[in-house]
């Protein structure tokens, strides 16, 4: 629901739906005692979600800084350098950098 209220642009509301969702997924990520690799994807998809809006909302500090956590978790459980997630992770930071005036190169 948060992606669609993002779409809508309603950002309050869809970072409501993102961060609840992104609650759920950080209590199932390690149920059992073990890590379960999908639900860390999931919870990094939250994170890129919840990055995105606040990007579109100007936030790009905020933004920057859920993008990084997304991408952490993405390398370590992504291992295929071009992975299509990874690429937009890196690519989302890029962006971000630049409208913040910093050089990472």
């Amino acid at each position: 629901m948060g992606v669609v209220y993002r779409a809508k642009g309603d950002f309050s509301l869809a970072l409501d739906y993102l961060n609840k969702a992104l609650e759920i997924r950080r209590k199932l990520e390690y149920s059992g005692g073990t890590v379960d690799r999908s639900i860390c994807l999931k919870v990094a998809n939250s994170l890129y979600d919840i990055a995105c809006v606040y990007r579109d909302t100007g936030n790009f500090q905020e933004a920057l800084k859920f993008h990084h956590e997304a991408l952490n978790i993405r390398r370590t459980y992504l291992l295929d350098p071009s992975n299509p997630q990874l690429i937009e992770s890196e690519l989302a930071i890029k962006e971000l950098e630049l409208k913040l005036g910093i050089r990472n190169f």
